[in-house]
């Protein structure tokens, strides 16, 4: 069984590769992209759960693409998995991208596995609530078509 979609973003393809598979042993859909660009273009065609994102990267940077998707897809959830964590632009993504979970390379498999499911499990309450909200707003729709209600 898929544990959810998740997309990862470095320059690195050994970070690629090793994360890949460690995801993808824990029965996730793993998607993997060099460079933002290609990163963006999977958000586009793909649904994705959760964004493990480097933050330096040659060309554009993690933070763009960070805050992109928490623009253009907000119920992504977003992670940074870094190996060169420069204070000031690090507090400066997780605040703007509003950032879920912050991780140095190497990583501790264990708490990065954890930080997955309790992201699963955001996502799953977001959409969960998008879905409430619809159904509240359809019912309001139908009240008001009932017409005016007496005072």
């Amino acid at each position: 069984m898929n544990r959810g979609k998740v997309l990862i973003v470095d320059d690195d393809e050994t970070i690629l590769e090793s994360l890949g598979r460690e995801l993808a042993e824990e029965k996730y859909e793993v998607f993997k992209a060099k460079e933002v660009r290609a990163g963006l273009q999977t958000l586009v065609e793909q649904p994705v759960d959760v964004l493990i994102s480097d933050l330096k990267m040659p060309g554009v940077q993690g933070e763009s693409l960070l805050r992109i998707a928490k623009d253009r897809y907000p119920l992504v959830i977003r992670i940074i998995i870094t190996g060169s964590p420069d204070l000031n632009s690090t507090l400066q993504a997780i605040n703007e991208a509003e950032v879920f979970r912050y991780f140095i390379k190497p990583w501790k498999r264990g708490e990065l596995l954890s930080a997955l499911t309790q992201a699963m499990r955001l996502r799953n309450s977001r959409l969960e609530t998008r879905k409430l909200i619809g159904e509240i707003i359809a019912q309001v729709e139908k009240l008001k078509a009932l017409g005016p209600f007496p005072e």
